[in-house]
């Protein structure tokens, strides 16, 4: 008999440690490529209030840039021309007041000649960089627990992020040089939500049962 106790009383325990540990989700929205100067909306899962007791909100956004990049030098004597293509992207709050910036960004030159006479991006005054990328990651960003905060957050369905993309190339050589970029923006815009789990009605039970368990081997 008193083995049984000591086993009931074990399983208990191991009762009691699990659910008092915390417990983590996390949600993600990926927004595809697609041209840069617009605006779309990232949607991400509010917290359920039955999984347990809401103790952290933390945001992260991974922004990535796709493109071309050309240039023709029409000058009359060897450039050496630098390129980025990069982009700005916009994490807006539901209020739209910025709440984080990512700005991947790829940079390299090139060495043009003099012009050739042929305005055509290519040749030995001019280039084409085709399928250009870069991807730069905004940390883990922690959102106070604020009452205006948890209104966004928890509860059921979904609370809604603007992106804003923007182009943000540039290119640079001196002289008379024409530059021309065509850019893609892409984002990854995820929520992750920590948490104390609930006990389910028949761990609870098993938690009782452990405790006065406990409190009867001590007499």
């Amino acid at each position: 008999m008193m083995l049984i106790r000591r086993v009931v009383f074990t399983i208990g325990f191991c009762v009691c440690a699990a659910a008092a540990e915390a417990a983590q989700i996390n949600y993600s929205s990926f927004l595809d490529y697609a041209p840069t100067n617009s605006s779309r909306v990232a949607s991400l899962p509010k917290f359920d209030p039955a999984l347990g007791d809401l103790e952290s909100i933390s945001l992260y956004m991974n922004g990535s840039v796709l493109g071309t990049a050309r240039y023709e030098s029409f000058n009359a004597t060897p450039r050496t021309v630098t390129l980025n293509l990069g982009a700005e992207i916009e994490l807006q709050q539901p209020d739209m007041d910025t709440l984080a910036v990512s700005l991947p960004l790829i940079s390299f030159s090139d060495n043009a000649s003099a012009y050739d006479g042929v305005f055509d991006y290519d040749g030995a005054s001019g280039g084409t960089f085709a399928n250009l990328s870069a991807s730069a990651s905004v940390p883990l960003m922690e959102i106070p627990l604020t009452p205006e905060n948890l209104a966004y957050f928890v509860g059921m369905g979904t609370v809604d992020f603007p992106v804003i993309a923007r182009g943000a190339s540039s290119g640079s050589g001196g002289g008379n040089i024409i530059f021309r970029f065509e850019t893609l923006a892409a984002a990854e815009v995820g929520v992750q939500y920590k948490f104390r789990e609930i006990p389910e009605p028949a761990t609870a039970a098993l938690v009782g049962i452990a405790v006065a368990l406990a409190r009867r081997r001590r007499r």
